[in-house]
Order: C-alpha cells, then structure tokens, then sequence
C-alpha cells in the first residue's frame, strides 16, 4: 500500500470514529443520523427522470470514449428499447481491469470488494442483466443489493486512471409506469439519497421549471438543493435558438465565450426559479443529442471545438466538485447534520402541531357532543319532572273521586 493510500485510509478511519463520537453523544437523533454515520465519502448519487440522460453522464464523466458512448449504452440497456429506462436497479459502474464484461452483487460496504466478479462475454452480460430486470419487475428484488457494473478497459480513454477513485451510483428514472418497478425506484432513492455524499440532480433543461417544486423520497425538498448536498446537472442545455445566435455571430463579434453565454442564460432561468438564491448547476449537453449538433448542427471546424472543449470543461468541473466534497467530508457531514437538525426540527413541529390540532380539534368535537348529550339529558328530565307532576295530580285527582263515591256508598 501507498503513503497516499495509508493516510488516505487513516484519514477514512478517523472520520468515520468523529461521526459516530458526534451521533453518539446527541440527546435526539433523527433516523437519517445513523445513516449519517455510514456515509461514504466517494459515494455519489445520480436522481432524475428517465432519459434525461444520467448514465450518459456518469459514463462521460468516468472516461468512457466519446465515439463508444452510444454504444455502451446500447450493451447496458440490454435489449430494452430506446424511449424506456435502461437502468433497473441502484448501479455502480466500474472500470473493468481487463477487456471483459464483470458482474458483481454485493451490499454498499463492500464498494472497495472485487472478490466473487463474474466475467463474462458481451452476449452473457446482456442476459444477466435481462434477468435482473425481471427480478425487479417481480418484486423480488432486494434494494439492499448494489449491482456492480465492469465495463472493459478498451471502452475508456487511456488518460483517465485519475477517476476511478469516485463511485457514482446509478438507479432507475423516478417517474417509471411500472408500479413495481416505481415502488423498487422509490425504495433505492430513500435509502441512499441519505447516504451518499452529493446527490446530483440531472435534469432536462425544458424540465428545470419543476424544480420549485423538487421533493425528494427521503424527504428533501427544493430548499434543500441549496445546501452542498446536491448539485444540479441540465441536460439538453442548448436549444437551437441559442446556438443560432451564438455561432452565426462572426468571431471577432462574439463579446462573450460561448462558457459565458451558456452560463449567462442558465443563471437568468435558475434565478426566475430560485429567486432567494440559486443552488450549484451545471449546463452541458451529452450522448446523441450533442454528437447530432457537433457533427450536423454546427459545420464550422472551430466552432465544433469550442463545444466539445466547453463540454469537457463541464464536465471537469463536475469532477472536481465531487473531489472537493471527497476532501471536505467530514465538514460538509458537519454542515448537513446542522441543517437536517433545522430541517427536522420544523418538520417534527409542524408535524406535532398538526397531530396537536387534530386531537384537540376532536376533543373540542367530543365535548361540543357531550354538550349537545348534556342539554338534551336536561331536556328530558324536565320533561320527566313534568310528567311526574302531571302524574301526581291525576293520582290525587283519583283520591278525591275514590273518597267522593266510598261517601256516597
């Protein structure tokens, strides 16, 4: 083992016993803290809609060939067809130490285990990941299994060693049809939106509007966007109106680089949605879409570096937002159990304020009706009262008419 690695590991370690010294010594502790305490520093997390384009993403950002993009798409779709979610359970791609295929299932603990992968042929692959989809759309898939993903080393670019140190977690589009298929979805999302260190937000940039009203399954919602938790990645950033107008300028015209002027129409969209302040977002465009305007759209040799140079930059600054998280675990941890204390504090409030209500509410309802029973047993026993002295007349009336015939008699 490396200098590197040994301190690296020593510092993972002391992290991990300042977590558990801090859940420990808290008089109340929220369910999601003892999550807390099992975060992974490297764990990242990938939440949106299908096809908006999340494993394109975490491909690209693991190094995969920008000519081979589509086509590991393809394999890892397994024969679903294109227009349904390709990802069918929570899924951590990794990069293959040779030119097969590997699968692996195992529990999130064991991230750092290549024991027991199964390496196998592309058409092999194919049909075990056939299967495990159907294990999903039985039901009887158990989200407590990470399905570990190898993809052959020839997919890669030769450069990018330097990014396997991140584990992206990969799970299906949250809006599924399939009700079983949703229920496994929701399950995996509650689970490890709690654990993992930076949950990215992909999103389609025509869909961004409906991030006011973000609700996550563990129970995060759009104010949590702005805390270092997530991030936001939109996808289908560049509508052809812009690049239009972008790119038809002559070069010596163009005031602004293309970054600046991509970066100035995202900030005037996110500030209309979020006005109090915008959560960390990232623009780009990747797989088919930005291949059809690289290669079609744009015609202009220089113009189609800029893109792919501006796609690059993106895509490297997602890295090192996810590196910088990685090295300030343990205060981002910090920052997140402060504002989940916050957080949970107004939501048990306003929970016990509404359970509050709702039992006085149905007290006040009780005694209104124990009122109502009151006035009503009043009622009656006036009637009774009445009644018996209407009684106690005729008996005397009867008295005086029995008196009146035994004189006569």
């Amino acid at each position: 083992m490396s200098l590197q690695n040994l301190l690296m590991d020593n510092r993972t370690i002391w992290q991990k016993n300042t977590q558990h010294v801090i859940l420990n010594s808290m008089l109340c502790k929220s369910h999601r803290y003892k999550l807390l305490g099992q975060n992974d520093e490297r764990l990242v997390m990938v939440f949106g809609k299908s096809h908006a384009g999340k494993t394109t993403m975490i491909l690209t950002l693991m190094g995969v060939k920008e000519e081979l993009l589509r086509e590991v798409s393809m394999i890892l779709r397994a024969g679903i067809p294109e227009g349904k979610s390709s990802t069918s359970t929570a899924v951590i791609y990794q990069r293959s130490d040779d030119d097969m295929f590997g699968l692996r299932e195992g529990e999130l603990s064991d991230i750092k285990s290549e024991d027991d992968v199964l390496k196998c042929s592309q058409e092999e692959f194919i049909s075990n990941l056939a299967g495990i989809r159907n294990d999903v759309e039985r039901g009887v898939r158990d989200i407590a299994r990470i399905l570990y993903i190898y993809i052959p080393a020839h997919y890669f670019m030769q450069d990018n060693d330097t990014k396997s140190g991140i584990n992206i977690l990969d799970v299906p589009g949250f809006e599924t049809s399939n009700t079983k298929e949703k229920n496994h979805t929701d399950a995996l999302l509650s689970k490890y939106m709690t654990v993992a260190s930076l949950c990215i937000v992909v999103r389609s940039f025509y869909d961004i509007n409906d991030l006011r009203y973000f609700t996550a399954p563990n129970r995060d919602d759009a104010s949590k966007l702005l805390s270092g938790k997530y991030i936001i990645v939109t996808t289908h950033s560049y509508s052809p109106e812009n690049i239009a107008a972008y790119f038809r300028q002559p070069k010596e015209a163009r005031t602004l680089s293309f970054e600046e002027y991509i970066r100035k129409e995202c900030d005037e969209q996110f500030r209309r949605i979020f006005p109090n302040g915008s959560p960390k977002v990232f623009c780009v465009d990747l797989g088919e879409s930005f291949d059809e305007l690289v290669n079609n759209k744009i015609n202009d040799t220089e113009d189609r570096e800029i893109l792919r140079e501006y796609r690059n930059n993106i895509m490297q600054s997602i890295y090192s937002c996810i590196m910088e998280k990685k090295g300030n675990s343990l205060l981002d941890w910090l920052k997140e159990l402060k504002e989940d204390e916050e957080f949970y504090r107004v939501k048990e409030s306003e929970k016990y304020s509404e359970e509050y209500e709702k039992k006085k509410n149905k007290k006040d309802r009780k005694e209104a009706g124990l009122q109502k029973i009151r006035r009503q047993l009043e009622a009656i026993n006036g009637e009774i009262d009445v009644f018996t002295e209407q009684i106690e007349q005729l008996n005397n009336q009867k008295k005086e008419v029995l008196d009146i015939l035994m004189k006569e008699d």
